[in-house]
């Protein structure tokens, strides 16, 4: 495919999902809950305080001297220190995940930190930024570039963040344009670093702007040249697939035949075509006893999923990334309840040998619309046979109800 075709393509998916849109396709949905269902650990709440920390840094460094508005500038430099931390939330470091409690808890906080970065940079834009004794790092035309530049961001912020909050872009463009964020966030940081200012280049308030301006870049970077393009990926090779119903099964075997370290239950991968930069998706893991293996199931409902499945064979390369996730599926010592409806049911799917170890059988409650197409309504039927947890099935058929036990 030419590039022609591709924007072509491109311009058809687009024109076709603007025609789609609905009214509810704006409600900010599940923002109302994601505050409070943040972390499940107390002590995953330690990084984003640092991060409030380092907001409050801002206020400390500012001297209160009269005639400078303290506040406006407050808020400009809290605005350049929460765009950084998003920047570095998307990066995808392992150490991240360890910190905040889990690839999707991070992005929570990246989401929420991104939204805070917008407000306090309109809040900087409508306030009086006055300086008593201004410095001029740069001098005052650099100055003058650096407020036309922040002008500039802003608009780009805004709706760059607007069209990421209400999702209102298919995947496919919106990856695209989330990319476009370093543009408005260059030029802030021009504007933070030519701007007049309450304390000297050198000074401590000059050198925390910069130290964050440059985490800020570096993280970008890192996750568009390592993350991105493929290059932290775990080269690998599809050895099995199993197509059913509406689901395909792929099961995948890393190409050094080395096991899958730290898999866990409940854990998801992000999975894609081999060749670098290629577009890819998170599916959860269902376990394969061989530790050099693991099995992905996923329904062929998206774009992505019908236009992928197709391509699946035997032999075929792809880029798996590390296991992500800190989803527990279960409790030793006492008796979990699983419920579960259509897709749903993958995290529970995971290894015979650990479902076998577990002390207490778990119950396992299944809704699914249809034998042909519940995904492995038939493996869960084995385990309930064998004890190895106790069944409850409820078949949803319209335009009545039933349920089988």
């Amino acid at each position: 495919m030419n590039l022609q075709q591709r924007l072509s393509r491109l311009g058809s998916d687009l024109t076709n999902y603007l025609k789609s849109i609905r009214a509810r396709d704006f409600y900010p949905s599940e923002e109302h809950i994601a505050i409070v269902s943040i972390s499940q650990s107390k002590w995953h709440l330690l990084a984003p305080l640092a991060v409030i920390a380092a907001v409050g840094v801002n206020w400390i460094l500012l001297p209160a001297d009269r005639g400078t508005d303290r506040l406006g500038l407050f808020y400009g430099m809290s605005a350049i220190v929460l765009m950084s931390v998003t920047l570095l939330l998307a990066s995808r470091l392992p150490v991240l995940d360890a910190l905040f409690g889990g690839f999707d808890r991070l992005y929570i906080w990246h989401r929420w930190f991104g939204i805070a970065a917008i407000v306090l940079l309109i809040f900087h834009a409508d306030a009086e930024n006055d300086v008593a004794n201004a410095v001029f790092p740069f001098g005052r035309n650099l100055e003058e570039t650096g407020v036309d530049l922040a002008e500039n961001a802003e608009t780009l912020f805004i709706v760059l963040i607007v069209i990421s909050i209400l999702r209102i872009l298919p995947y496919r463009i919106w990856r695209y344009s989330h990319l476009l964020i370093i543009i408005p966030f260059t030029f802030s940081v021009i504007h933070v670093v030519t701007a007049e200012q309450p304390f000297a280049l050198g000074s401590p308030g000059s050198i925390w702007l910069w130290t964050w301006s440059i985490i800020g870049f570096i993280s970008f970077f890192y996750r568009v040249l390592i993350i991105d393009s493929g290059l932290a990926d775990i080269r690998s090779t599809v050895v099995g697939v199993e197509h059913s119903a509406q689901a395909v099964a792929v099961t995948i075997q890393r190409n050094d035949k080395k096991p899958w370290r730290k898999l866990k239950p409940g854990q998801f991968v992000f999975v894609r075509d081999a060749k670098p930069w290629r577009e890819r998706h998170p599916f959860t893991v269902v376990h394969d006893d061989d530790p050099s293996k693991l099995t992905v199931i996923f329904k062929e409902v998206g774009d992505w999923t019908i236009r992928i499945a197709p391509q699946l064979h035997e032999g075929k390369k792809v880029a798996v990334s590390r296991p992500l996730g800190h989803l527990s599926v279960y409790n030793p010592g006492q008796q979990d309840v699983w419920i579960a409806g259509g897709s749903g049911v993958t995290p529970f799917l995971f290894s015979e040998k650990l479902l076998k170890n577990m002390e207490i059988p778990p119950r396992m409650i299944y809704i699914y619309r249809g034998s042909a197409s519940a995904i492995g309504l038939s493996k869960l039927r084995r385990w309930n046979k064998d004890g190895y947890l106790h069944l409850s099935l409820i078949h949803i058929s319209e335009p009545t109800r039933q349920a089988e036990i």
